[in-house]
């Protein structure tokens, strides 16, 4: 068995390096935005996204339904502090975005959200059709 180290600033680093050299040859174009961390689970009536967003606050999000497209956008901004001298600051002050192709099964206009320590939750309710009906076998 291998132990593979995962290196969360490294990845980025690489991932910047890789869309840099992308974006010069021409093959993408436009902002780049750094990954939210997500969990995505299903409940017999609704679907459940649970995105981290630690240090952002909440008049820092965006959440939009269009068009079968769910988008969340959330920045999180570094605190101006007089009299400070910063050694050393790892934590990532950018505009962080993930696109979600919603199923047709979800009602986009029934979605709600919650924010609640660092942890945005959003539910998505299913169409009532798209609810399994049991069959009872004879």
């Amino acid at each position: 068995m291998t132990c593979t180290i995962y290196n969360p600033a490294l990845n980025r680093e690489m991932d910047r390096l890789f869309d840099n050299l992308l974006e010069r040859t021409g093959l993408i174009q436009g902002d780049r935005y750094a990954s939210i961390p997500v969990c995505i689970w299903e409940e017999p009536d609704r679907y459940c996204i649970e995105l981290d967003l630690p240090g952002v606050k909440k008049e820092d999000i965006q959440v939009s339904v269009q068009k079968g497209m769910l988008r969340i956008i959330a920045e999180r901004h570094s605190e101006e502090v007089e009299n400070r001298k910063c050694w050393r600051d790892e934590r990532l002050y950018e505009k962080f975005e993930r696109t979600f192709t919603l199923p047709e099964s979800v009602e986009t206009d029934n979605v709600d959200a919650e924010f609640v320590n660092g942890v945005l939750i959003l539910y998505l309710k299913k169409k009532p059709e798209s609810n399994p009906t049991p069959v009872q076998i004879k």
